[in-house]
């Protein structure tokens, strides 16, 4: 029987809550290499794709799981531009591209000057905004998750 789902991990999360056969541990800024991934996981069974990236939020607990409901994409680049060809694509709809949580919320996404903005700003994150994008690209269903670490 095939999985339902896959599960992406931010490889810069320290956590053992994490380490199961059904995870995959990645740079989040591999872009080709996560499409790939996601490519080649893709059958009917595997619908969903549940995406855990980095944050810092001193009010909540270490190792605290916050749902996404949204993104403010803020990398300052855009892997797609030029790619077209290669993701096959030529318009992305971004509109409900995450399963809404009630108690989930908007992340600043920052891709690799996350370090220089994650004091600044409630709920960033690293590459987010952009893997969830590659993901509707491939027609998952996605749930977004931060994973908070000082």
């Amino acid at each position: 029987m095939a999985q339902d789902n896959i599960i992406l991990i931010n490889k810069e999360i320290q956590s053992a809550l994490f380490n199961t056969t059904n995870t995959t541990r990645v740079n989040f800024s591999n872009y080709k290499g996560i499409y790939e991934i996601l490519r080649t996981k893709k059958t009917k069974e595997t619908q969903k794709l549940k995406i855990y990236d980095i944050t810092y939020h001193p009010q909540s607990p270490h190792h605290t799981i916050i749902s996404i409901n949204d993104h403010i994409n803020r990398i300052g680049d855009n892997p797609f531009i030029g790619q077209q060809k290669f993701f096959n694509i030529d318009f992305i709809n971004v509109e409900k591209i995450y399963i809404k949580n009630l108690k989930g919320v908007i992340t600043t996404s920052y891709g690799n000057r996350y370090q220089q903005y994650k004091k600044t700003t409630n709920y960033s994150s690293t590459h987010i905004a952009n893997i969830v994008v590659l993901a509707q690209m491939l027609s998952y269903k996605v749930q977004g998750y931060l994973v908070n670490q000082p």
